[in-house]
């Protein structure tokens, strides 16, 4: 016998539960390769996507910096889905790990935030993400546009603290599952810069500050993606909180 709060619980997660784990796993996978597989106009969907990806990875390294006693900023975003912050100060191996660590962290915030039946707790999690941007943006952002493509992102976040539907759900459940898997994917190309000799990378970088390899700093960003992504799935699949 289903107790009146469990219905009510089921009813809430119902819109944002209507489209399996896999299938965003699967979506976010063809748009990421796209252009590789030389797909016509769903590759340009990596863009807006990207936008997302790069800011948090970049707001990841500022905030590590911050915290070890660094400073941060500015940041400047790219058109095409790039970006980059100039870190100054802090201590080097956290902040260089926190970029893609921190990327992994908010994709599966934002994904979870979008799969919770509970309006109001993902609303407040979509708002603090949101101040988080916002607040960093104030101390980061110096060109216009930068500051477009950071508006567009806090404005987004505003969408689903507004509207509790199954697109907004469904759209943010993406996101969080795009940057993830951004997350898991960007890393690995930088091997293919390391066997040219360049070091300019945050793996390259992590070598140098550290003496571990830099393809074992590859493979532990992969392996803690790899667990983000296995942490999202048992948490949908038991129901959430």
């Amino acid at each position: 016998m289903t107790s009146p709060n469990k219905a009510n619980h089921t009813a809430q997660r119902s819109p944002s539960g209507s489209v399996p784990f896999f299938i965003y796993l699967i979506l976010a996978i063809v748009i990421m390769q796209a252009n590789s597989w030389i797909i016509p106009i769903i590759g340009w969907l990596d863009i807006p996507f990207g936008y997302f990806r790069t800011y948090f990875h970049e707001m990841s390294h500022g905030l590590a910096a911050l915290l070890t006693g660094g400073e941060a900023g500015p940041f400047v975003q790219n058109l095409n889905g790039g970006g980059h912050i100039l870190i100054l100060g802090g201590w080097p191996v956290v902040t260089l790990f926190a970029g893609y660590a921190g990327t992994f962290i908010f994709g599966a915030l934002i994904y979870l935030m979008a799969a919770d039946g509970n309006h109001r707790r993902s609303s407040l999690l979509s708002h603090f993400i949101a101040g988080i941007v916002a607040l960093t943006a104030i101390f980061w952002v110096r060109d216009l546009i930068t500051a477009g493509i950071v508006l567009f992102i806090i404005l987004s976040f505003g969408l689903l603290g507004r509207w509790d539907n199954m697109i907004t759900h469904s759209l943010f459940r993406f996101i969080g599952m795009f940057v993830v898997l951004s997350g898991i994917y960007a890393p690995t190309w930088q091997y293919f810069y390391l066997l040219r000799g360049d070091q300019t990378s945050d793996a390259g970088q992590l070598a140098l500050q550290t003496g571990i390899p830099a393809v074992i700093w590859i493979g532990l960003w992969v392996l803690c993606g790899f667990l983000t992504l296995l942490l999202m799935y048992r948490w949908e699949k038991r129901g959430g909180l």
